[in-house]
C-alpha cells in the first residue's frame, strides 16, 4: 500500500516520505492499533469506551489528512470503518433514553456525522441512517427536520417507515391532513408487500391518536375562527370516544 501512495522512482525506488507524511502514517498506524484492540491501555475498557476510542482515533487521523490524492485510500478507507462506530454509538444513545434530551443530541450528531463520513467515502449514506436521526429529531420535537429525513429516504426508495415518520412530524406541527395521508400510505406499503409484524400495532395507534388530535370541538373551532381561521375543510366535529 505504502509503495502506492509515494509511488516508485526511475530506479524502482520508494521515495522518503517528508516529515508530514512520516506523521500521518505514524498515526495511521496507531489507529489501526486502536481499531484492533492491539494496544495495552484499551484493556479494562468497556466496548462502549471502546468505541469512544476508535472514534477518537479515526477523527484525529482524518483531521491531519490534507486534501489530495495521496492519501485518499487512507481517508476513504478510515471514513468508511468510522461510519460503521458512529452509526452504533448513535444507537446506542437513541435507546438509552427516548426522553432524555443530551442522548437525542448526541444520538443526532452522530448520525449527523456518519451520514457525512459515508460521503466522504465515496458512499451513500445507508437510508436507516436517516430514519434513526429523525426519530431523535421527533422526540426532540423538531418535526421539520424530522421531515427533510423523510424526504431523503422517500426521494430514493418507497419505504413504509419513512412515511410513518413523515406522518407523525406533520402532525406535531399540526398538519393533520398531511399526517393522516402519510399514514394512510405507509399502511398501505406495508399491506402490498404483506410486512406481518409488529409495526402494524404501531400504525394502528399513530393513526388512531392523528384521529384524534383531528377531531375538534366546536369550541376550538370557534377559537380559531376568531383567530383569522376561514378553511374549516378538513375538520372533523364528531364526539371525541
Amino acid at each position: 500500500m505504502f509503495k502506492w501512495l509515494f509511488g516508485k522512482s526511475k530506479n524502482e525506488r520508494i521515495y522518503k516520505p517528508s516529515e508530514e507524511d512520516q506523521m500521518i502514517l505514524d498515526m495511521y498506524t496507531s489507529y489501526e492499533d486502536v481499531r484492533f484492540a492491539r494496544t495495552d491501555n484499551l484493556k479494562g475498557l468497556d466496548e462502549h469506551q471502546r468505541l469512544n476510542k476508535r472514534i477518537e482515533s479515526a477523527e484525529a487521523l482524518l483531521a491531519i489528512i490534507p486534501i489530495g490524492k495521496k492519501f485518499s485510500s487512507i481517508r476513504t478507507e478510515v471514513a468508511g470503518v468510522t461510519v460503521s462506530d458512529y452509526q452504533e454509538r448513535g444507537w446506542g444513545y437513541s435507546l438509552q433514553n427516548r426522553a432524555n434530551h443530551s442522548n437525542n443530541i448526541q444520538a443526532i450528531a452522530d448520525f449527523s456525522r456518519a451520514i457525512e463520513l459515508s460521503k466522504l467515502a465515496d458512499k451513500e449514506p445507508e437510508l436507516r441512517l436517516f430514519e434513526a436521526r429523525g426519530a431523535c429529531y421527533l422526540y426532540q420535537k423538531m418535526p421539520n427536520q424530522a421531515i427533510e429525513d423523510a424526504n431523503s429516504i422517500i426521494n430514493i426508495s418507497e419505504c413504509a417507515e419513512a412515511y410513518l415518520l413523515r406522518g407523525n412530524a406533520h402532525s406535531q406541527i399540526g398538519n393533520y391532513t398531511r399526517a393522516k395521508a402519510d399514514v394512510t400510505y405507509a399502511m398501505a406499503i406495508a399491506t402490498r408487500i404483506q410486512e406481518k409484524y409488529s409495526a402494524f400495532d404501531l400504525y394502528s395507534k399513530v393513526c388512531s391518536d392523528i384521529v384524534d388530535q383531528h377531531r375538534l370541538n366546536l369550541e376550538e373551532v370557534v377559537h380559531q375562527y376568531k383567530a383569522g381561521k376561514r378553511d374549516f375543510r378538513e375538520i372533523n366535529l364528531s364526539s371525541r370516544v
